[in-house]
């Protein structure tokens, strides 16, 4: 079944990523809309952006193009939208495809530069539900997935602890002012969003924060490091930012017979095995990361499209990686926010 297919956002995570050479691909929205040619069909494109807006239109000749969301809909009425715009204007747009009538949508990451913004997307959802998927991109990573059922089956035995981290670098100080309007935040909100979101879907929920170091400069937070609680009292610790100048995103998982690595090309498990250095000691040992067979679904950013079309093909509004999912994320950041301005004073 095809569905008219409206992309708001033509940017990095909407589109500018697929034409990354190094990435693998889908690397952006767009591309995850293609793999799906049959299905979902692009009716538009709309972008604030004119280069921007018509470098998209080069790509489906003829296709309307748009410097306005709310117009955009309202002459296309899409089956879906596809939200990728600056996370300041998720709510708005979000409320505009409610009203315009559509049957699902895509939302990009973070849902809401504020926790009260994010409940009342929530509440203006609940009045006229539909399927939403937001694009926590690694829920549909194979290597995740697989590393979520080694720890559920048991594989490093039971789980003792987690450490997550999201480094990138620091922007210059002429975009301090543009990263607080547009995008609301630093690293844990833009990136470390998808850390939040798998200790959620990893450990559990509620996560109980018990601490926060934060470091800021400009108004945008530098350096957090957190530590959390997942369900039976699991230490959690998250530090986003760091001010490297490097970037790297990954989760080290360990139990009680050893550990697993997952992140930006890493996916590793070590066994504890007799120590080969010390009589009566016992240390881990990498070995080959298990086979991915089994590990069903859509890539990447493929993934919200495949989770979408199976939510409406069923006529339900529940979906993984939800609405309601993006909100816990942003649950878990205010109370990290709140426990940091508390630590400064």
């Amino acid at each position: 079944m095809s569905r008219r297919t409206l992309l708001i956002g033509c940017g990095n995570a909407g589109l500018l990523h697929e034409f990354d050479p190094k990435r693998r691909k889908p690397a952006s929205l767009w591309g995850g809309m293609k793999a799906f040619p049959e299905t979902f069909v692009p009716v538009g494109f709309c972008d604030q952006d004119p280069e921007r807006l018509a470098d998209a239109g080069r790509l489906v000749p003829g296709v309307p193009l748009f410097r306005n969301g709310k117009e955009a809909l309202e002459s296309l009425a899409p089956e879906v939208v596809v939200i990728a715009t600056w996370t300041e204007s998720h709510p708005a747009l979000f409320r505009e495809a409610l009203r315009s009538g559509v049957g699902g949508i895509i939302l990009e990451k973070p849902v809401a530069k504020t926790l009260g913004e994010a409940e009342g997307m929530l509440r203006s959802w609940r009045q006229s539900p539909v399927p939403v998927v937001v694009n926590h991109e690694r829920r549909w990573s194979p290597y995740y997935r697989k590393a979520l059922r080694l720890l559920r089956e048991g594989a490093i035995g039971n789980l003792r602890s987690a450490y997550g981290r999201i480094f990138l670098g620091f922007p210059p100080s002429s975009l301090l002012g543009w990263m607080r309007e547009k995008e609301g935040g630093g690293a844990l909100l833009h990136d470390g969003t998808h850390l939040i979101d798998l200790f959620l879907w990893f450990f559990g929920s509620p996560l109980r924060v018990e601490g926060a170091l934060v470091k800021e400069r400009g108004g945008i937070d530098s350096q957090v490091t957190t530590l959390l609680r997942a369900p039976g009292n699991i230490p959690l610790v998250l530090e986003s930012g760091g001010d490297r100048r490097f970037f790297e995103f990954r989760l080290d998982i360990e139990g009680s017979e050893g550990c697993l690595r997952i992140g930006n090309g890493c996916a590793e498990i070590w066994k504890a095995k007799e120590s080969p250095r010390y009589s009566g000691y016992r240390e881990v040992v990498q070995e080959p990361f298990p086979p991915l067979e089994g590990e069903a679904g859509a890539l990447g950013f493929a993934g919200p499209f495949w989770e979408l079309d199976r939510a409406l093909e069923r006529g339900s509004v529940e979906t993984f990686s939800s609405l309601e999912d993006g909100v816990r994320v942003l649950r878990v950041i205010d109370k990290i926010r709140k426990m940091g301005e508390r630590k400064r004073r």
